[in-house]
């Protein structure tokens, strides 16, 4: 799904973007990447890593309210401050693709958190 937005960004020509809202998003998408490559890590080990684990997805999931939250605020201030129709519709789905990725992070870390929560 990074992929799709990363060719949307490129296809659309949006250019840099005027809020730091997509920005943040951007940055709270790596942090959930990086706690996912984390407890994947852990996963050979889970049995005397489930704590550690169950603690990354906790953050995964922290990460992913975050992302909520910038959506909303992003898209809000992106209708506030945008006339051009045509603009808003492009980073619109742009935000959409990023927040789909995000929801995604935290599918990904309920199934970690069940497979360690089993092994506890």
């Amino acid at each position: 799904h990074v992929q799709g937005t990363m060719e949307k960004i490129v296809i659309y020509k949006v250019g840099q973007p005027k809020e730091d809202y997509v920005l943040k998003l951007v940055q709270v998408l790596e942090e959930a990447a990086h706690e996912i490559k984390n407890a994947v890590a852990k996963l050979p080990d889970v049995r005397s890593k489930s704590s550690e684990i169950i603690d990354s997805c906790e953050k995964i999931r922290s990460f992913e309210h975050e992302g909520d939250y910038l959506y909303r605020a992003g898209i809000a201030l992106l209708f506030e401050n945008t006339s051009n129709v045509i603009d808003i519709i492009k980073w619109k789905e742009i935000y959409e693709h990023l927040e789909t990725t995000l929801d995604y992070c935290e599918n990904v870390s309920n199934i970690l958190k069940g497979v360690a929560i089993k092994y506890v």
